[in-house]
């Protein structure tokens, strides 16, 4: 074949008559109004995605975000984030900009990459859904703008907003590379993939995402699956595969290297790498963390238990292929986030695995398919689809309104409320079994208030007769009106003051609980 790109008009089509077309030849092509109006829509909807995320930066700091403020604290240069904190809640990126951003400055200046990260998210994702229809991609910023964990995770100065959006720039530059691979007499030689600047693009991604947050790692193993079943589809032979596969992701195996340098040195100089808290591996755990995911990205009830919303997904996956409503370039992907990795996870028997967080990547693919099917139904037309869509999406944003609701209501927590309850009503010494993720939080808003408030340890309790007990609820169960806490010789009573929840992925529900019969308390 030529290196020249030569128009060849289809057979059976003739060229316009322009003398003919008259006035109609200066209206705009549908498909490119389409576009027009998506675009409108998308800015709309990337505005209120602006908002929903400034909104839900508001209110305390929790746990995991002043817990990376303290590590920041002890080193001296912004380089140290690189060598010099060996832990798993270092977060490359978000650590160097709270280390450059400085202590006592508002949670809003702190949450400020996430917010930014996470409406980028939304223009992103519409670019990956223009390459079906400017349905499909209208219905990826929607999504994108109003999915609670999008939302709850590009609102908080941590690491994820950062993976979510890296991993949407990867999938996007990834199928960009891919496709001259598959179809490569489709494209001039000057576009070779093994030349293509998306590879790059991909890399970049990759290496992003790696700093953002270590779990971009499942992201690489998520594409590289989707590489390998789409060129062996594609009738490549096994070999053919490899090199292709190797030449594909060549800059992203190079970009992570920043990532994993800085893993080395901080094993080189700490000897170690502490993590802050490691729960066993067990099947029900995994399904707790993946099927809550699914459950929030498809906006059901709390009350779902998480194995029958993983079910269910697992259904709308298979109906929708079934009746061809995703795009087919985009099976592979499907399987590989939505099965491979999980699968790989599980296998792996990996700690921790309750957590949705760590499902990110997959859960970033179950968007683009929710939105290939809403997408995709819409583009069929008749009014019986688009009715089912008009359902389809009234469900959805339903569910992900109460979700959001809930957290701009309750926060990640109202630790100043309990503060200022503890200041005004009595002396501010208090007890918990629940020392480091209660003292942590409480020490940090004393130090910006000025004040201290006094940690009771188990030996010392019978000499601080505390005023107060926070109480930690990790399970969802009320907490009991009054407690009995302290050794035999001076055990004391404790009735609630308050109960205060917080956001189902981030943040702490505290109980507040007042000593009984000690007037003194009021001196």
């Amino acid at each position: 074949m030529s290196d020249r790109s030569v128009y060849v008009r289809p057979i059976g089509i003739s060229a316009p008559d322009h003398a003919a077309a008259g006035p109609a030849l200066l209206r705009p092509p549908r498909s490119v109004t389409r576009s027009e109006t998506a675009w409108i829509v998308i800015g709309l909807v990337t505005l209120a995605g602006f908002g929903l995320r400034i909104a839900a930066a508001q209110g305390d700091l929790w746990l995991d975000e002043i817990w990376s403020l303290n590590l920041v604290a002890g080193i001296r240069s912004a380089g140290g984030v690189f060598w010099d904190i060996s832990h798993d809640n270092n977060h490359y990126l978000n650590s160097l900009w709270l280390y450059l951003a400085g202590p006592d400055r508002s949670a809003l200046v702190y949450r400020a990459p996430a917010v930014l990260f996470g409406t980028l998210s939304i223009l992103m994702a519409a670019r990956i859904g223009f390459r079906r229809s400017p349905a499909t991609a209208v219905a990826a910023a929607g999504l994108t703008a109003c999915a609670f964990p999008f939302v709850n995770y590009g609102s908080e100065a941590r690491g994820y907003a950062g993976l979510i959006l890296a991993t949407l720039l990867a999938v996007d530059s990834f199928e960009r590379t891919i496709e001259p691979l598959l179809a490569p007499c489709l494209h001039p030689a000057g576009a070779r993939p093994d030349r293509h600047w998306p590879r790059w693009v991909l890399g970049l991604a990759i290496g992003f995402g790696a700093l953002s947050h270590f779990s971009m790692l499942a992201v690489l193993i998520l594409l590289g699956f989707t590489a390998i079943i789409r060129l062996l589809q594609a009738g490549r032979s096994l070999g053919r595969v490899v090199d292709q596969t190797i030449g594909l992701f060549g800059p992203s195996l190079a970009l992570l290297v920043p990532a994993m340098a800085a893993v080395m040195a901080g094993l080189l100089v700490h000897g170690g790498f502490e993590v802050g808290g490691a729960s066993p591996f067990s099947a029900a755990s995994f399904l707790v963390g993946y099927g809550d995911l699914i459950r929030l990205m498809l906006g059901l009830p709390g009350g779902m238990p998480a194995w029958v919303a993983l079910a269910a997904g697992g259904v709308g996956v298979a109906i929708a292929v079934w009746y061809n409503l995703v795009d087919p370039r985009h099976y592979a992907l499907i399987f590989a986030g939505l099965v491979v990795v999980p699968a790989l996870m599980l296998a792996a028997r990996l700690p921790n695995l309750e957590f949705p967080r760590y499902y990110l990547g997959s859960g970033t693919v179950f968007l683009l398919f929710e939105a290939d099917v809403i997408g995709g139904m819409w583009d069929r037309g008749g009014r019986g689809s688009r009715c089912v869509v008009a359902a389809l999406i009234s469900l959805v944003a339903f569910g992900q309104y109460s979700w959001d609701a809930s957290l701009l209501r309750d926060g990640r927590g109202s630790y100043s409320v309990i503060l200022d309850t503890m200041a005004s009503e009595g002396r501010p010494a208090y007890a918990s079994v629940h020392r480091f993720k209660i003292q942590t939080v409480v020490d940090y808003l004393a130090a910006r208030r000025g004040t201290r408030f006094d940690y009771s340890a188990p030996g010392t309790f019978c000499r601080d007769r505390p005023g107060w007990y926070i109480d930690l609820n990790e399970d969802e169960r009320d907490p009991p009106s009054s407690i009995e806490i302290g050794p035999s010789d001076c055990r004391a009573t404790f009735v609630q003051r308050a109960s205060y929840p917080a956001s189902m992925l981030s943040g702490m529900r505290w109980t507040l609980y007042r000593r009984d019969g000690l007037p003194s308390l009021g001196g």
